[in-house]
Formats: C-alpha cells, sequence, structure tokens
C-alpha cells in the first residue's frame, strides 16, 4: 500500500541529502566507515630499576638502616601497640581513650603507659598525647604496671620455694 506524497517532500530530501554531502565533504572524519580492528599494542615493560646495594660498615649502621627503612614511625609504633593492648584486655582503643576509670581500663592504660614507654623511645608528654592523658599519669601507671609484674614474679618464685599445703613439695 502506498501513501500519498507531498509535492514538497521530494524537493527537501534532496536538499538534505545535498547538505549532508556538503558537511560531510568538509569534515571526512565524520562519515560513518566501519571501524578498523587494529591489533592490541603490548604495553612495554617496565625498565627494570637499578638498585644499588651497600653494605653497612658496622652492626650499629646496620640497625640504623633497620629502623629508618622497616621500621614504623614511633607514632604509629605507639597506635599499634595501644590497638594491640586494646584486643590483649577486650576493650576497644576509644575505650582506653576515653575518661572512664574504670578498673579493666585503668589496667589497660597501665599496661600501654608502661609498654610504649619500654618499647619506644617516646617521651612521656608524648605517650600522654597519645593516651589523652597527663605525663605525671604515665609515669604512675607505667610504675603500677612494674609493680603488677614484680609481684607475679614474687609470687612464682615464692610457690615455687615455699608450696602452700595440698599442692605438693618436699614432705614434712
Amino acid at each position: 500500500m502506498e501513501f500519498a506524497r507531498f509535492p514538497y517532500e521530494d524537493k527537501m530530501r534532496e536538499q538534505t541529502e545535498r547538505y549532508v554531502e556538503a558537511v560531510l565533504s568538509a569534515h571526512p572524519e565524520w562519515r560513518k566507515e566501519p571501524p578498523v580492528q587494529m591489533a592490541p599494542v603490548p604495553e612495554p615493560e617496565p625498565e627494570p630499576q637499578v638498585v644499588v646495594v651497600s653494605y653497612p660498615d658496622s652492626v650499629d649502621d646496620l640497625l640504623e638502616i633497620v629502623e629508618r627503612d622497616f621500621l614504623p614511625a614511633p607514632r604509629q609504633l605507639g597506635k599499634m601497640i595501644i590497638k594491640a593492648v586494646a584486643q590483649k584486655h577486650l576493650v576497644t582503643v576509644k575505650e582506653m581513650l576515653s575518661d572512664r576509670r574504670d578498673k579493666h581500663l585503668a589496667m589497660a592504660r597501665q599496661e600501654a603507659c608502661y609498654e610504649l614507654r619500654a618499647r619506644t623511645e617516646l617521651s612521656t608528654p608524648q605517650i600522654g598525647r597519645l593516651l589523652n592523658r597527663d605525663h605525671s599519669t604515665v609515669l604512675h601507671g607505667c610504675r603500677r604496671h612494674e609493680a603488677r609484674l614484680m609481684d607475679r614474679v614474687y609470687e612464682k618464685t615464692r610457690n615455687n620455694v615455699y608450696p602452700m599445703p595440698g599442692q605438693g613439695g618436699r614432705p614434712r
């Protein structure tokens, strides 16, 4: 079935085709042609990096290199220690840094103070800033934890030398 055409329809089609042809002749890159399939270009392999190896002259130089290149910065190490102590005591870091004074939190904080002082080169004011405490609180925490450690050692040696009744040992 054919539809009736309007007289200007053919004229408009011719004008549109001429216009499109003129534009495409001015811009040949706009012509629709099937895309050319190009072989993928392999990425160049990275050039090998030159590594200069120098051996340390002494053990002190070796320790300095290890500390500089492989150990985290003291502040980062401090945060790692705080996180480890918090996990050991089954509390969160947020609880350790809070103002709460519950016994289990205070003991965790005191152990963190002791470990930070023993394992890092941080000063007591720096440790205090990490734990949101004063430097004197850090000193008190270190002393308290140290005393607890000494009590444990004393208890172990006392029980080995003088066993409690019913725990075995030398017959009387």
